[in-house]
């Protein structure tokens, strides 16, 4: 026991250490914990499902849980700080916004390697030519087999361009901050929410890290996926990991999908169809992360410029940007200012995307991570479970909201399990299973049509 603060009770020394966190099933494993430890006593280690795991070193300094964005994120204080006001994050839809612009790299190896547009990579290229920043935080692939997501410090075109490409599953990033803070320099960081809400609360308490870190890109974000889904698709597609040389999760002619590269050279896909309509919007029911469902943020409302996919469909329900876009969402001066000096540049070609479109195109992301999102945090409380604090006000919750949230979270127990899962995915990813897939896709631009949004 650690003894309490001006006459407290005493604190049980793991309530003084992320593993307060972890036990709270409130960690996204953003990795902030292990950077800003100052005895080196967090590891994070892919065996145990990149879950912060605390040695004899740790010291109980609380380090971690200042930056941890697990189980608190002041939205209202870290927006008045960065948009200079205080916003309402629950009800504005994709964030603090001063306009957006659908746009993509003319570089075409950039474009082709990129996920939809490669605009992240051609923004971070061209400000590392002009000298404007020294470095970015990018996601590259270990020399493994199978390969797996690594963060770096990318210093050169050729670290960016091989960086290229969303990963969607599930590694630390933010542990890599520490870096930054270790090499002068000024430095651009590229994440998922989760991600940036760390590393806003780390600046928050390191005057460096704030002042080295000149631009946070953020990627929108649904869920992510544990980090077993690639061993079980390999699995079963029957491919043994050692004989897989490369894995890209948007590899392939626009949209991309999930792909592995095997020793002989043979690409081989992972799942049939796209990775939007026929692979992730299966696996996220399988293999989402249960914390993910716990998050208001999906648009990276905390970022300077937030990207995105433009899912902007057209009067007869089809995808209006195709062959590889992406929407610029400009949120704060520090990204306009950025955004202009890479427009000047002239390595981007753009075009308008109206506000309206892009909430359409979002519109049922944002009913499950906003409007839903009460109703999940209500039904943890009544079973006990401490829920994150995002400083949104009260929660209001109907009856039959919470029951709707009780059975989803009953399915989603079950489709977690590991035999039902794997059991769905060859079914999902069986003949059979393709015809579904593309009746759903093809339902969802009926549905549209209709005026429903799907």
């Amino acid at each position: 026991m650690i003894a309490g603060a001006n006459g407290a009770p005493p604190v049980p020394e793991q309530e003084k250490s992320i593993w307060s966190v972890v036990a709270a099933g409130l960690c996204t494993r953003c990795g902030a914990c292990a950077g800003v430890c100052p005895a080196g006593a967090v590891r994070l280690e892919a065996e145990n499902g990149y879950f912060p795991r605390l040695t004899a070193g740790c010291t109980q300094c609380g380090r971690c849980l200042q930056v941890c964005g697990g189980r608190e994120v002041d939205f209202p204080a870290l927006a008045e700080r960065h948009y200079g006001r205080r916003e309402s994050f629950r009800e504005n839809a994709i964030g603090p916004l001063r306009f957006s612009e659908a746009a993509f790299s003319r570089d075409e190896r950039v474009r082709k390697n990129g996920s939809s547009g490669g605009l992240a990579s051609q923004i971070l290229i061209d400000l590392l030519a002009a000298g404007t920043i020294d470095g970015a935080v990018v996601v590259d692939f270990t020399e493994d087999t199978p390969p797996r997501p690594v963060p770096r410090v990318a210093r050169s075109r050729q670290e960016i361009v091989r960086a290229s490409q969303s990963k969607y599953c599930l590694f630390p990033v933010a542990h890599v901050y520490r870096e930054l803070i270790d090499t002068p320099g000024r430095y651009a960081v590229v994440g998922l929410p989760c991600q940036l809400h760390s590393l806003r609360k780390w600046q928050e308490a390191s005057g460096k890290l704030r002042e080295r870190v000149v631009l946070a890109i953020g990627l929108f974000c649904h869920t992510n996926l544990e980090p077993g889904v690639i061993g079980d698709l390999l699995a079963s597609k029957g491919i043994a990991p050692s004989r897989v040389r490369r894995l890209e999760f948007r590899g392939g002619a626009w949209p991309g999908g999930m792909r592995v590269t095997l020793e002989d050279g043979r690409i081989v896909p992972l799942h049939p169809g796209d990775i939007k309509d026929g692979a992730f919007n299966y696996l996220k029911y399988l293999y989402g992360a249960a914390r993910c469902r716990l998050c208001p943020d999906f648009s990276a409302e905390l970022a300077d410029i937030a990207i995105s996919d433009p899912w902007v469909r057209g009067p007869r329900g089809e995808y209006l940007f195709q062959g590889g876009w992406s929407v610029a969402h400009v949120r704060t001066p520090v990204g306009e200012k950025f955004w202009e000096e890479v427009k000047k540049r002239g390595q981007v070609t753009t075009a308008p995307v109206v506000r309206e479109a892009i909430l359409a195109g979002n519109r049922s992301l944002t009913r499950y991570k906003k409007k839903n999102l009460p109703a999940r945090l209500a039904w943890r409380q009544s079973r006990n479970r401490p829920v994150p604090e995002y400083h949104l006000g009260p929660l209001t919750v109907g009856r039959r909201a919470l029951a709707r949230e009780q059975v989803a979270a009953l399915l989603l127990r079950v489709l977690h399990s590991g035999p039902v899962r794997r059991l769905l995915l060859l079914v999902l990813f069986s003949r059979s299973g393709i015809v579904l897939i593309r009746a759903r896709a093809a339902s969802k631009k009926v549905m549209f049509c209709w005026g429903k949004h799907a």
